[in-house]
């Protein structure tokens, strides 16, 4: 089994396949681009190529975050949840909270993001 599915488990309830999903890294950076927290999974926590990998993957999302080709007009009682990359097995998800400026980084084994079904509830993991 690969390291990457290992984070992913599935489990059947009923007749439906529901997959859970556990998050390789979550950044919360604030409104002048200064990382606040970058937390790591216990899984990945004693990999230092991975912990740098995250934290790379957290400063290349700033960039999408200031990109024009994102357009952050959203509703504040529902932000906007977008796909930024897909790169070494993660895909990388970000969200800006427009009235305090904060920025919601989180990266989920590519395995989670196979289809667009699965994209539902990666958002709705963000509202938790």
């Amino acid at each position: 089994m690969e390291e990457g599915s290992e984070r992913l488990k599935r489990e059947s309830i009923g007749s439906r396949s529901m997959v859970a999903f556990k998050p390789c890294f979550i950044s919360l950076i604030d409104e002048f681009d200064k990382p606040l927290l970058v937390y790591v999974s216990c899984q990945d926590e004693k990999e230092v190529n991975e912990i740098l990998k995250y934290n790379v993957f957290s400063n290349m999302s700033l960039d999408y975050f200031d990109s024009p080709l994102f357009d952050w007009v959203s509703l504040e009682s529902q932000p906007t949840v977008k796909l930024f990359f897909q790169l070494e097995g993660v895909a990388v998800f970000g969200m800006l909270i427009k009235p305090t400026g904060l920025k919601i980084v989180i990266g989920f084994p590519q395995e989670s993001y196979d289809s667009e079904a699965h994209e539902q509830e990666i958002r709705d993991i963000f509202q938790r």
